[in-house]
């Protein structure tokens, strides 16, 4: 089970605007912060899907936040962003091993923004 000080970042989530017609998919990025959650962030550097994505520039991470009501909330439609200003953009989000976690699957580089 991750400790509360492993948890050392924290990940602001963010959805998209939603546009004229009340849909989020195709609009730009609301820049206010949706959540702002403490995270441990892991990159993953070994494995057929790590050594595939880095030849395409991307960086596989896997993003550990606390379950909540509020986290559960969080989808693939959603993004991440870190105070480096790294922008991770979310694939899958399931429990974590120990309970009281979520992993979010995610990926860092050369992903879309807008």
């Amino acid at each position: 089970m991750p400790a509360s000080g492993e948890l050392d970042q924290y990940i602001t989530f963010q959805q998209r605007e939603e546009d004229a017609n009340g849909d989020r998919l195709g609009a730009d990025w609301d820049e206010t912060t949706q959540l702002r959650l403490p995270a441990k962030v892991v990159f993953q550097r070994g494995g057929e899907v790590g050594l595939a994505a880095r030849l395409e520039g991307r960086i596989p991470v896997v993003l550990v936040i606390r379950d909540s009501s509020e986290s559960r909330a969080i989808t693939t439609a959603w993004r991440a962003t870190d105070a480096q200003g790294r922008v991770y953009n979310l694939r899958s989000a399931y429990p974590h091993r120990d309970r009281g976690f979520i992993e979010i699957q995610a990926e860092t580089g050369d992903v879309a923004e807008g």
